[in-house]
């Protein structure tokens, strides 16, 4: 994934939201959950990340289109 919107929120806000959205949310983090499964190391926060551009890194120009277009008309990435 190129570029990506993080949003952080309570455990269950953020539950309740990627629940029911249908945005492209990458990846879900709970505060005291895992890293990564079988980690040692526990999540600070809560939160979600939310993919807005699919452009790879030496991209930037695009990224920055498809997080534009991503803020004014909600679409996934491109």
């Amino acid at each position: 994934m190129g570029c990506v919107l993080r949003v952080a929120g309570s455990k269950s806000a953020v539950q309740a939201f990627t629940a029911r959205t249908s945005l492209p949310v990458a990846r879900v983090f709970i505060q005291g959950a895992p890293v990564l499964p079988g980690a040692a190391k526990l999540t600070r926060g809560s939160g979600f990340n939310v993919g807005v551009s699919s452009a790879p890194g030496t991209d930037l120009a695009r990224q920055v289109r498809d997080a534009e277009r991503f803020i004014t008309e909600g679409s996934g990435p491109r």
